[in-house]
């Protein structure tokens, strides 16, 4: 006789439900799947361009690429996906598409000019102002374009630029001489002279500093995992000055201008570290002048919210006599939109320090916990 336990039904098996695809990758098959089709109707050639760009640098971990960070180039190719310059099968590897950019920055860091080369579909009704009102339409506003130009296949934007010019914009009171009767206090109870002004000595100094930059020397104080010895350290300096003055009202800056062939990691974050740590608590230019030798130094690294790359010069590929499509050129209208929107990161750079302490919270530790900033 079968019991009642053996007179239950076995339990139903449930459906196992399928997994959902979460709505940007749906999306992103049906972009894929759309570009295919369009692709078959229509045999799309590849050209070489120039990207003319800019960018503020809060909102990134740097412009170059790198998984598992949010970067201004990972916007740059999605908008070019989205808009269809680049297709299906090579979306997601910047190699495929032969990208190569003029110059790396930090996180932080933001840029008036920055250039990227790049192979991408042409469209026989696009042309590169097209393509221009097309990607800044889909880019986020902190990243603009200012000019596209179809180039030769051996334009290379980072190898074919004779120099870069960057800008720092430091507000003075992190020049002030830090009074030795000072004993540590708490971060809450850091107050910045937001009063202070750079008097004529001041500025005298700061102009005898950026002379003792110029020229080549050896900057393996200045990065990192990079030895005296190093061929890599040794880096050339065309200009640096702080000729301008600006009075954000609440408090007064000095712009820095730096102008090199290249320049490692955290280099010039460390320059300005260096001339705050020299006027900031009175070393002498011997102390600047050393760390150029073998001596190790521990430079503090100023905050990446200062820096800005303002330049990136073509003259010598624009004045070479050789078979190339076109000169890396901007239009008067390029030149205004591009200074309207530095003088958009000027307010923006004055804002991270009275909205978020960007630079006096870097202050106070160089006062009291130093070595927070020199890795």
């Amino acid at each position: 006789m079968e019991s009642k336990e053996d007179l239950k039904e076995e339990p139903k098996e449930s459906k196992k439900e399928e997994p959902k695809e979460e709505p940007n990758e749906t999306k992103e098959k049906e972009d894929k799947e759309s570009f295919k089709h369009s692709q078959e109707k229509i045999k799309l050639p590849k050209r070489k361009y120039a990207i003319i760009h800019g960018y503020f640098g809060q909102n990134y971990s740097g412009n170059t690429k790198n998984p598992g960070v949010h970067t201004v180039e990972e916007e740059l190719e999605n908008a070019l996906f989205q808009e269809r310059f680049i297709s299906p099968c090579n979306y997601g590897d910047l190699k495929k598409v032969n990208w190569m950019r003029a110059s790396r920055t930090d996180k932080g860091v933001s840029a008036i000019m920055n250039v990227i080369s790049v192979k991408l579909h042409k469209y026989p009704n696009i042309d590169e102002n097209g393509m221009k009102e097309k990607l800044n339409k889909v880019l986020p506003k902190d990243i603009r374009v200012f000019r596209i130009i179809e180039v030769s296949d051996h334009f290379d934007s980072k190898d074919n630029n004779n120099n870069r010019e960057y800008h720092y914009i430091l507000p003075s009171f992190l020049l002030e001489r830090k009074n030795e009767d000072n004993k540590e206090i708490k971060y809450e109870e850091f107050k910045p002279n937001y009063e202070y002004r750079l008097t004529e000595e001041d500025k005298n100094k700061l102009k005898e500093i950026c002379k003792i930059f110029l020229g080549t020397k050896k900057y393996h104080n200045y990065t990192q995992k990079v030895g005296f010895s190093d061929m890599s350290s040794q880096r050339h300096i065309i200009e640096m000055s702080c000729d301008d003055i600006f009075d954000f009202q609440d408090f007064e800056a000095v712009k820095f201008k730096i102008i090199g062939q290249s320049f490692l990691y955290n280099q010039i974050r460390k320059m300005i570290g260096m001339i705050i740590d020299l006027m900031r608590n009175g070393k002498d230019f011997d102390y600047l002048k050393n760390s150029f030798l073998s001596n190790k130094y521990d430079i503090p690294k100023a905050p990446g919210e200062g820096l800005y790359l303002k330049n990136i010069d073509y003259s010598k590929y624009n004045d070479r006599k050789l078979n190339k499509k076109n000169n890396i050129f901007l239009t008067t209208d390029d030149e205004k939109e591009m200074e309207e929107f530095r003088k958009e990161l000027l307010q923006k750079i004055k804002r991270t320090e009275l909205e978020q302490k960007a630079f006096s919270s870097w202050l106070w530790k160089l006062d009291f916990k130093r070595d927070l900033i020199c890795n």
